[in-house]
């Protein structure tokens, strides 16, 4: 009985990490977690990105299509080639620290229609190069420390 249950303890394990691994996939520069059947997170995973980042609103994956909802905590950080994001509507959750001293980065646009409902800690920290922010009307939840260490 014992070895029974220790071998469906170890194909559990197995089985769990074989899931966890095809929970993630990569696109371009980009790591997508799937959250549902129709939503993603997304990272960074190439450090060079340089210029404009623009965070894609949607991402095809084995013929299904999902819609990016959320920027995970230090997604973007260090990044510092970069120097203006673009943000979608689709967009409702930023972690914390996601651009964390992104110092080349000058400017942020938000999409008009975009609704943040939850930041978390810092996540433009240190983006000591930012004077240009385009904040949508709808925005819900920002807290004060979100720029600090910015111009």
């Amino acid at each position: 009985m014992k070895h029974k249950i220790f071998t469906l303890f170890v194909f559990g394990c197995i089985l769990t990490r074989v899931v966890a691994a095809d929970n993630s996939f990569n696109e371009g520069d980009f790591t997508f977690t799937i959250l549902s059947e129709t939503t993603v997170s997304i990272k960074g995973n190439n450090v060079n990105l340089s210029g404009e980042l623009i965070i894609p609103s949607r991402v095809e994956h084995d013929g299904k299509s999902y819609e990016v909802v959320k920027i995970v905590s230090s997604a973007f950080s260090e990044y510092n080639k970069i120097t203006s994001v673009y943000i979608p509507a689709s967009i409702n959750a930023i972690g914390g620290q996601c651009f964390y001293e992104c110092t080349k980065l000058t400017k942020i646009e938000f999409a008009p229609l975009c609704s943040i409902t939850t930041t978390n800690n810092q996540p433009f920290y240190g983006c000591i190069n930012l004077t240009t922010i385009y904040l949508p009307s709808q925005l819900s939840i920002f807290y004060s420390s979100a720029f600090e260490g910015c111009k």
